[in-house]
């Protein structure tokens, strides 16, 4: 393990420093974000409804 842990991402990723500093800087990463947000989404609708005791999903509805 590296004694400098500014280095740990690199070294993480087996990864040189400056290829590391490259990705971070080469702009957003829009189909993972895409992916984070549509996921996130599916989570507090299936919350929300859970939630809700929604008939169809075997809660007794109110």
């Amino acid at each position: 393990m590296p004694r400098d842990w500014g280095a740990l991402p690199g070294w993480l990723l087996r990864q040189s420093a400056p290829a590391v500093a490259n990705a971070a800087n080469s702009g957003p990463n829009w189909p993972a974000l895409a992916l984070f947000a549509a996921t996130a989404v599916l989570g507090m609708v299936l919350l929300a409804l859970g939630l809700a005791r929604v008939r169809w999903l075997g809660g007794r509805g109110r």
